[in-house]
């Protein structure tokens, strides 16, 4: 039997020019994970994936040692810019329950992910330029954050409009 040419997931799933992505009403989406090999992404929006759980559910290999899943980690999204995440009532997390540093990100979206309760923003990033976050009061009020700094640094930049009230 000839031997595979990749020896990894992520030599398979190299998105290395994939700046914009767009997912529209896939039903039966449970996740996400192959963005996680996109290092451009600079835009991702998902919208009406009433099955979608996570946005990535998984980024290590098995195989990986601890310093590699850390650089996976750090690198994951980092060009991410905008992240529009609406009508999707089974979201559970943005990955996996880790938080992501997010290095660009300047605007985030969501409305109707009731399921959402954290952004997965890693507490540092409190610090770096600002977010701006939209969405809808009630699921603000229900975010559970890392500790109160957090919490208290993106609270100035939420903003609800008129066509986002509950």
């Amino acid at each position: 039997m000839p031997k595979p040419k990749y020896s990894t997931m992520k030599e398979i799933l190299c998105f290395k020019k994939l700046v914009v992505v767009q997912i529209l009403s896939c039903p039966n989406l449970k996740d996400l994970s192959a963005i996680a090999f996109a290092p451009k992404l600079e835009f991702l929006e998902i919208r009406l994936c009433k099955g979608l759980e996570k946005v990535i559910a998984r980024v290590d290999d098995d195989d990986d040692d601890d310093r590699t899943k850390q650089e996976t980690r750090a690198s994951l999204l980092s060009e991410l810019k905008e992240l529009w995440l609406t009508d999707m009532p089974q979201l559970k997390c943005i990955c996996n329950d880790e938080d992501l540093h997010f290095p660009q990100l300047k605007k985030v979206l969501i409305v109707d992910c009731p399921q959402l309760r954290s952004l997965s923003v890693h507490a540092s990033r409190a610090e770096g330029p600002t977010i701006k976050l939209w969405g809808q009061e009630k699921w603000w009020r229900e975010l559970q954050w890392e500790n109160e700094a957090t919490s208290n640094a993106f609270d100035p930049e939420f903003d609800v409009s008129k066509f986002f009230q509950d």
